[in-house]
């Protein structure tokens, strides 16, 4: 009787500058970065490595270091660089990096202290034609994002809270509730 075995796949690993990474996309951003350093966009950069990848973290996103600045994600990071060539072009005139903002004060009660609530967001912006817009860079909202936008939306009703995510094969920035209603209105018009 035959035994089927599975061979081990061979992992892929992409190299550059003597340093291996495990996915296409990471190596290559890896190559956009070292073409803007060279233009001079941005002064510095680190992507975490093949070694450096073992470590999880809870959603699985990877920590990178742009001009110093070290984000929780990668698509934190490209978010970074799509946001400083907006200001090359002179369509944002600030950035902002982790604004905090008081949902709910802290208060007492029965002799207790409860904390405040904060809420840490990614960027905040204030473009050319001085609108701002907060934004939060996620892969999809969790049920803690989902709550803290509504506090934050009650509180700040002067400011919008966009979460975006980046789509690789578009190559584009979407707001994931504008995805999210396209979507509805796309499931609602088939089933009519």
């Amino acid at each position: 009787m035959a035994v089927k075995t599975k061979a081990k796949k061979k992992k892929i690993v992409y190299e550059i500058d003597g340093l291996q990474f495990a996915t296409k996309p990471l190596f290559e951003f890896y190559q956009e970065l070292k073409e803007l350093k060279k233009q001079k966009l941005i002064k510095s950069f680190a992507l975490p490595t093949i070694q450096e990848q073992k470590a999880k973290s809870k959603y699985g996103a990877k920590k990178c270091e742009i001009d110093g600045n070290v984000f929780d994600s990668i698509m934190e990071g490209r978010f970074y660089v799509y946001l400083r060539q907006e200001k090359e072009k002179g369509n944002v005139k600030k950035i902002e990096l982790q604004p905090k903002f008081v949902l709910q004060e802290g208060f007492k009660k029965n002799g207790k202290t409860i904390r405040a609530i904060n809420y840490i967001s990614d960027f905040l912006v204030t473009y050319k034609d001085d609108r701002v817009v907060v934004y939060d860079v996620k892969g999809r909202e969790t049920a803690d994002f989902k709550l803290k936008k509504k506090l934050f939306d009650y509180k700040y009703r002067d400011l919008t809270l966009i979460c975006v995510q980046y789509l690789a094969r578009t190559k584009q920035w979407v707001d994931i509730h504008a995805k999210k209603k396209s979507k509805t209105k796309k499931g609602a018009k088939a089933s009519k």
